[in-house]
C-alpha cells in the first residue's frame, strides 16, 4: 500500500512538473508562435488575412534544406590513434558496416532527421529519440513448434562471446568427428563445413521522430544542465494494455483523432480511435526511466537506466533555433524577419489591387448608345452610328468618349514592384540567403562578383553545416553504444559481414574490445561524414593523390634500400605514417601491414653486405654500360651492313629496269615501223590503182570529146563524176 501511495505520488508530481513546464511564459510564448509560422508555412489562408502573399518562408526553407542536409550521412568509425592496432582496426571496421547498414536498410534514420531540421528550420528545435527494439527472426518450417525458443537478448550489458571450449565443441559437433565414411566407396568425405551462427532475434537502434510540442525537458539554461528529458506518445488501449498490462485500462482516453464531432465522441461509436497521452521520461538525477498518463495517478512503469549510455539521455542536444546564455527556449528564425516578411505581403496584396485596376473603362455620350460595343467588336471591324453629323459636330469620338487615366495606377504598381523587391532584399541580407544560391545572376556579374557572393552565402551556412553533422554524430554514437552494450556478437557480425575480409582473424577479439567499456571509447571514435552535396569526383580523387603519394614514395624507398638495405625498415615505418592518414587505404591497410610484418621478420643480413651490394651494383652498372656499347656497335654494323645490301640491291634492280625499259623501247620502235611500213605499201598500192583508173578514164573521156557520138553508159558515167570530183579535190 505504501508503494502504490508512493506510486502515485511520484506520477503526480511528474505530471504537475510536466504541466508546470508547459505553462512556463517563455515555452508557452514559443509554442504559439511556432504554430502560427507552421501555418504561415503552410499557407493555411482561412486562418490568417485574406490578403495575397508571397510565402517567403516556403521559399527559404526549401531553398535552405538541401544546401544543409543533401542525403543520408555515412558513418564514420576510425582509431583515435593512427597507429599498428589490427585489432582496434577490425572493430572500427565492424562497428561502421554495422551502423552504415541500419542507416541503408532502415528508412527511420533519414526521414526521421528530416522531420527534426524542418521543426528546426520552423518554429525552432527538432528532435529525434533512439530506441532499442528486438523481435524474434520468423523463418519457415517455425511455426507450430513451441520446444524451439530463440535466445533471449539481455535488455542491457555485455553479451558473452561463444570462444574456447565452446566453439571448439560446437565445431566438433558439426564436423561429425572430422570425417564421414561411405561404405559402398571405402573413401572419407572431407569434414563438412561449419556454418555461420544466425542470431534468433533481429536487434536495431530505432531513430524515432518526436514533434516538438511533445518534448519536454527540465528547467537549465545549458543542455549539460537538464535534470530530465519527457516525451508524449499516444496510445490506443490495446496498445497500452499490452505494453503495460491491465493498469492501462484504468487510464482516461482523453485526446480523439481531427475531426471526431461532439456526438460521435459522446455515441462511443469511435472509441477504439481515441488515444491516451503517455509521457515517457528519463530522470538522470535518479538514473530511471518512467511511464506516466494524463488523466492517471499511478506510474504505469518504471525501470533502473535500462541502456547505460554515457549522458543517459537516449535523445542527443536538440537541433536549436537561435539562443541565450539565459534560457534553452530558442527564437524561430522567421520571428527575425517577420516584419520585412508582413511588409512583402502587404506590397504583394496592393500589387494584387492595383493590378486588378488596371483595366481599360471610361465613358461615352448616351446619345450615341452604338458606342458601347466599340471594344466588343472584333478586328478591322466598323461601328455604325446613327448620327454621324451631330457626332463630327461634337469632335469626333474624342469629344464623345473618355478613358479612366491610366499613368497613375501604372506609376503606383512599378513603385509597389519596386518596394517589394527591396523588402525582399532585406530579407535575404537576413537570412543570408544570396542570390547566387538561390540560382539568380545577372549577365553583367563578373566571374569574381559571383564567387563573393558564393563564399559569403556558403559562410553564412558553414555553421547551420556543422549543426546538423553534430546532430547526426551524436545520434550514431548513442547507435554504436546501443550496438556495443546490448547487441548480441552474432548480430553484429552478420550485420558487418566481416567474416568475408582480411580482418576475420580478429573479429573475436575486436568483439571483446567493442564491449570492454572504456577502453573502447579509448581507441575508437564515431563521428558523421559531411551532409553536404559532395563533389562525385572527390573519393577518385582521393584514391588518385594516395595512389600518386605512396607511388612515388614506393620507388624512391627501393632505390634507397638497394644502396643501404638498413634503411627498409624506416622507409615501411614512413610509408605505414603516411597510409594511414589516407582515408582511401582503410581497404588495403592491411596489405601494407601484413608487408610490414613480413619484412620485420625476414632473417638479418651482413652489416658489409650494403658495401658488397653497392659494389655489385657498381659492377652490375659498368657491365651493363659494356653491354649496352657492344650491342650499340654491333648494332651499328648491321645497320651499315644492311644499308650496302640495299644499295646492291637497289643497283640490281635498276640496271634490270633500265634494260627492260630499252627492250621495251626497241619493240616498241620496232612495232612503229613495221606498221608505218605497210601503211606506205597501201598507200602506194591505193595511188597505183587511182592512177590506172584516172589514166583509163581521161581516155575514154578524150575518145568521147572526139567522137560523134558519146559513150553514154552507166559505167562511162560513173567513171566520169569520179574523175571530175577527184578534179575538183
Amino acid at each position: 500500500m505504501a508503494e502504490q501511495k508512493s506510486a502515485a505520488t511520484s506520477a503526480l508530481e511528474w505530471l504537475a512538473e510536466l504541466k508546470m513546464r508547459e505553462q512556463d511564459s517563455a515555452e508557452k510564448s514559443w509554442v504559439e508562435r511556432g504554430r502560427r509560422i507552421v501555418k504561415r508555412f503552410r499557407d493555411e489562408r482561412g486562418l490568417m488575412h485574406d490578403g495575397a502573399r508571397l510565402n517567403l518562408l516556403w521559399s527559404n526553407i526549401e531553398t535552405l534544406f538541401p544546401a544543409i542536409y543533401a542525403r543520408p550521412p555515412k558513418a564514420e568509425v576510425s582509431r583515435r590513434n593512427k597507429d599498428a592496432d589490427p585489432v582496434a582496426r577490425t572493430a572500427a571496421r565492424i562497428l561502421e558496416r554495422a551502423l552504415q547498414y541500419e542507416i541503408d536498410q532502415y528508412p527511420d534514420f533519414d526521414q526521421h532527421v528530416r522531420a527534426a531540421i524542418l521543426d528546426r528550420l520552423l518554429p525552432g528545435r527538432g528532435t529525434v529519440w533512439i530506441r532499442f527494439e528486438q523481435e524474434e527472426v520468423s523463418r519457415p518450417g517455425d511455426e507450430g513448434d513451441d520446444d524451439a525458443a530463440p535466445a533471449a537478448v539481455p535488455a542491457s550489458g555485455p553479451v558473452p562471446l561463444l570462444g574456447g571450449g565452446a566453439a571448439s565443441a560446437m565445431a566438433g559437433e558439426i564436423a561429425g568427428g572430422g570425417g564421414m565414411p561411405m561404405a559402398d566407396m571405402g573413401i572419407l568425405m572431407p569434414p563438412a563445413p561449419q556454418p555461420a551462427l544466425v542470431p534468433d532475434i533481429k536487434e536495431r537502434a530505432c531513430v524515432d521522430y518526436v514533434y516538438w510540442e511533445d518534448f519536454r525537458h527540465g528547467e537549465a539554461r545549458q543542455w549539460a544542465d537538464v535534470p530530465w528529458v519527457a516525451r508524449r506518445v499516444y496510445l490506443t488501449r490495446a496498445e497500452g494494455v499490452k505494453r503495460f498490462g491491465d493498469k492501462f485500462r484504468q487510464v482516461t482516453l482523453n485526446h480523439q483523432p481531427i475531426g471526431m464531432d461532439d456526438e460521435s465522441a459522446r455515441s462511443g461509436k469511435l472509441d477504439s480511435l481515441k488515444k491516451a497521452a503517455v509521457w515517457e521520461v528519463w530522470d538522470k538525477r535518479t538514473k530511471t526511466q518512467l511511464w506516466v498518463a494524463e488523466g492517471f495517478d499511478g506510474v504505469l512503469d518504471e525501470r533502473a537506466d535500462p541502456y547505460g549510455l554515457e549522458g543517459f539521455f537516449p535523445c542527443p542536444r536538440p537541433l536549436y533555433a537561435t539562443q541565450t546564455s539565459d534560457q534553452l527556449t530558442p527564437v524561430p528564425d522567421f520571428s527575425l524577419y517577420q516584419d520585412q516578411a508582413d511588409e512583402v505581403d502587404l506590397l504583394t496584396t496592393r500589387i494584387k489591387g492595383l493590378t486588378e485596376a488596371l483595366k481599360l473603362n471610361g465613358a461615352y455620350d448616351g446619345s450615341s448608345p452604338e458606342l458601347a460595343r466599340i471594344l466588343e467588336g472584333a478586328d478591322n471591324t466598323l461601328i455604325p452610328v446613327q448620327n454621324w453629323a451631330g457626332l463630327s459636330e461634337k469632335g469626333g469620338i474624342g469629344g464623345v468618349m473618355e478613358w479612366v487615366p491610366l499613368r497613375e495606377v501604372v506609376a503606383a504598381l512599378q513603385a509597389a514592384w519596386q518596394a517589394r523587391e527591396q523588402a525582399k532584399q532585406g530579407i535575404y541580407e537576413i537570412t543570408g540567403i544570396s542570390d547566387i544560391i538561390r540560382g539568380a545572376t545577372k549577365a553583367t556579374e563578373t566571374a569574381t562578383a559571383q564567387d563573393i557572393k558564393r563564399q559569403f552565402g556558403s559562410l553564412r551556412l558553414q555553421n547551420r553545416q556543422r549543426e546538423i553533422a553534430v546532430y547526426c554524430t551524436e545520434i550514431l554514437r548513442i547507435k554504436a553504444q546501443l550496438m556495443c552494450d546490448i547487441y548480441s556478437p552474432e548480430t553484429l557480425l552478420a550485420m558487418s559481414g566481416i567474416d568475408g575480409t582480411d580482418d576475420a582473424q580478429h573479429a573475436q577479439a575486436a568483439m571483446e574490445l567493442l564491449q570492454s567499456e572504456p577502453l573502447r571509447e579509448y581507441q575508437i571514435s564515431v563521428a558523421a561524414d559531411s551532409l553536404v552535396a559532395l563533389d562525385e569526383e572527390q573519393e577518385k580523387t582521393q584514391r588518385m593523390e594516395f595512389l600518386q603519394a605512396i607511388g612515388g614514395f614506393l620507388e624512391r624507398a627501393v632505390q634507397a634500400a638497394q644502396v643501404e638495405p638498413a634503411l627498409a625498415p624506416l622507409a615501411m615505418s614512413m610509408m605505414m605514417f603516411a597510409v594511414r592518414a589516407f582515408p582511401a587505404a582503410k581497404p588495403i591497410e592491411a596489405d601494407f601491414d601484413r608487408f610490414q610484418a613480413e619484412l620485420q621478420n625476414r632473417p638479418p643480413q651482413d652489416p658489409n653486405q650494403g658495401e658488397q651490394a653497392a659494389a655489385q651494383a657498381q659492377q652490375q652498372v659498368e657491365m651493363a654500360k659494356l653491354q649496352q656499347q657492344a650491342q650499340a656497335d654491333q648494332m651499328r654494323m648491321q645497320a651499315d651492313m644492311q644499308i650496302e645490301r640495299e644499295k646492291m640491291q637497289m643497283q640490281a634492280q635498276l640496271e634490270q629496269q633500265r634494260a627492260q625499259m630499252q627492250a621495251d623501247v626497241d619493240r616498241q620502235r620496232a612495232q612503229l615501223e613495221a606498221q608505218r611500213q605497210t601503211m606506205l605499201d597501201e598507200q602506194k598500192i591505193a595511188f597505183d590503182r587511182w592512177k590506172a583508173e584516172l589514166e583509163a578514164a581521161t581516155r575514154i573521156q578524150i575518145a568521147n570529146i572526139t567522137s560523134q557520138h558519146k559513150l553514154d553508159d552507166p559505167a562511162t558515167q560513173a567513171a566520169t563524176a569520179e574523175i571530175a570530183t577527184e578534179v575538183r579535190q
